[in-house]
């Protein structure tokens, strides 16, 4: 776990607000609500175990609740992904028998390829698309992951347990993710409800950090259970989503 005392030092620094508490606790409230309940919010922050949520660029990030979840890696689809920037790979992965079948579905393989498809992008590693995408949809071909239940699927375990892979992440060991299907998709989930959110999760050195995985799967299996709706979270834009869901994280440390 990080050391509380560091954390919030380095949160101090990045916001240019050493030695100042309380402008930092009173930025990130409205004018209307208390100071103390800004620093409320921050000594939850500090008591988090932040191996499982990253480390945020400054403490800034964390007051404007852009930390674990950022717009910068929300990504919303509106419809079934075209193929076209990874048909060869869908073709391959389909005559080895991932997709189009009962429990993984053609369209299921399509989101999986094209959200695969935008991490390496974002991350500018495309040498990675093609074993981060073949490892995902073996990965859902087990069973149920982008399709679990209340709405709610997982994009995970597609980067290698063992060896160097290395990702320059933006939030230390491990970068948070989030889709938004606002229609949501069947993904052949447990209650045969659409899915309408994807997490996701993207280690910098998946040999080395593999064991976060779980404390972050805790950190979901938390809010996932006590958030009431989430066909309306998928409803929402890539900022007021990131927002919502930071703070359901908060509050329920």
């Amino acid at each position: 776990m990080m050391n509380r005392r560091r954390f919030l030092s380095t949160g101090m620094i990045g916001a240019g607000l050493v030695g100042t508490p309380g402008l930092v606790a009173a930025s990130m409230v409205k004018p209307s609500e208390p100071v103390a309940q800004a620093n409320t919010f921050n000594e939850k922050w500090a008591r988090a175990d932040l191996e499982s949520l990253g480390i945020p660029k400054s403490w800034w990030h964390v007051q404007q609740g852009l930390f674990p979840f950022s717009p910068e890696r929300v990504l919303v689809i509106k419809k079934r992904p075209s193929d076209r920037g990874f048909r060869p790979l869908k073709e391959k992965l389909l005559q080895s028998g991932f997709g189009g079948n009962d429990h993984f579905s053609e369209e299921k393989l399509d989101y999986a390829l094209w959200i695969t498809h935008k991490l390496t992008t974002c991350y500018h590693v495309p040498e990675y698309f093609e074993p981060w995408g073949t490892k995902l949809a073996a990965r859902e071909d087990l069973g149920a992951g982008m399709g679990l239940s209340g709405h709610v699927g997982i994009v995970h375990q597609f980067q290698p347990a063992s060896g160097s892979q290395s990702v320059p992440t933006t939030n230390g060991p491990l970068d948070w993710w989030l889709v938004l299907i606002p229609g949501g998709v069947d993904f052949q989930s447990l209650d045969d409800l659409p899915t309408h959110v994807l997490f996701g999760l993207v280690l910098a050195d998946s040999g080395k950090d593999f064991s976060l995985y779980v404390p972050w799967c805790g950190c979901l299996s938390t809010i996932w259970k006590t958030t009431p709706d989430w066909t309306r979270v998928s409803q929402m834009d890539r900022l007021m989503a990131a927002r919502y869901l930071n703070r359901r994280l908060v509050d329920v440390m």
